[in-house]
């Protein structure tokens, strides 16, 4: 987490100063693997590493990226990098953490209408009580 908070800060700061975006994406790349070098880079380390440098190349290169295919991509270079890791515990962790938040933003908010036009239509026809209870816990 604490690469990504770096990346982002270093990227929000840059832009603040009107560096181009090519610039600071090269830059927070640059960052990210000296940043990594210099912690030693442990599994998790690693993985961040890689997750934030593909994203920066991917839009250096106008395209988008998949969460759980750029996570495939870390885990194959982390074990690459040390077949050991696959054992580890803090290693496993972070990629189930990684993955389960990348599954949790994808979840719809309960009381949010659907964008299927067909689920929006029968969640607009519901009674009224049942629209007004999900737009209550969507709320809290």
């Amino acid at each position: 987490m604490h690469v990504g908070i770096l990346a982002y800060g270093f990227w929000w700061v840059a832009r603040l100063g009107r560096a181009s975006r090519r610039g600071t994406l090269t830059a927070a790349l640059f960052l990210v693997v000296a940043y990594a070098m210099l912690t030693d880079a442990g599994p998790p380390v690693e993985r961040a590493a890689v997750l934030i440098g593909t994203v920066c190349l991917a839009r250096l290169g106008g395209r988008q990226t998949q969460p759980f295919n750029t996570l495939a991509l870390a885990g194959i270079v982390v074990l690459a990098l040390n077949p050991t890791s696959l054992f580890q515990t803090g290693a496993q962790l972070s990629f189930l953490a990684v993955a389960t938040l990348t599954c949790a933003r994808r979840l719809p908010r309960w009381g949010a209408l659907p964008e299927d036009p067909l689920e929006r239509l029968v969640a607009q026809t519901r009674p009224w009580p049942v629209r007004l209870a999900r737009r209550w816990w969507a709320g809290s």
